[in-house]
This record gives structure tokens, sequence and C-alpha cells, in this order.
């Protein structure tokens, strides 16, 4: 990966659909494609899938495992939904919101800060 970071609407949007893809697909290498080497997540889902007591991780390699974790425990009323994204430019966030044309389920989020892949 390149130390410049193009933060334009279509790498944006790339990555926007590129982690929705690779969570349906399970596609470990593909969601660690749009996380540069320092990457630092933040989520509750850490201390339970990892059994850690922080909810933080930092590095490409401590989030593999995590991803890897997450994508082993795949809830089968887990769907994915989304109806947009929020951006800054330095910026990426989106929703999986808990209300869904089909059924009610959990919130989840996403996020991206300046470095996208």
């Amino acid at each position: 990966m390149s130390n410049q970071h193009d933060n334009s609407p279509d790498v944006i949007q790339h990555i926007f659909h590129a982690w929705d893809e690779a969570l349906g697909a399970e596609d470990l290498d593909a969601a660690m494609a749009l996380y540069h080497a320092d990457a630092t997540l933040e989520s509750p889902l850490v201390c339970y899938l990892l059994g850690v007591d922080e909810g933080v991780i930092r590095g490409r390699v401590a989030l593999r495992q995590f991803v890897e974790r997450v994508f082993a425990h795949h809830a089968p009323q887990r769907r994915r939904f989304r109806t947009g994204f929020f951006s800054d430019g330095t910026r990426l966030t989106w929703e999986y919101p808990r209300d869904t044309p089909a059924a009610s389920r959990w919130t989840s989020w996403r996020s991206w800060r300046s470095g996208m892949a």
C-alpha cells in the first residue's frame, strides 16, 4: 500500500461496497485489504469474541484475528441491510440499522478514517 491516501469519492464508495461484499462472502483477505497496517478498531465485540478486557484492537495482525472470529461467529439472524453512508472525505461511516424492511435485529456500524485503503 502506498503512503499516499486517496480519499476521493470513488475510493470512499469502493470501501463502502467492498466491506459489505467481504462480510457477505466472509472473505478475510478482501476485508483486510481495506485496512492499513496500523489500523485501530474499537468495538464491544472485541471483548466478547477475543476474551480481553479492552475493546480496542491495534494493527492489522490483531485485526485479522478479530475479523476472522467475526466471520466464524456468523449469527443466522445477521442480515446485511444499509441505506447509505456519511463521509467528510477523511472518515467513512455507515450503519447496519436494527430495523430493516425484512425484520428487526441489532444495530451495527462501521467507520473508517483517513488513510482509507
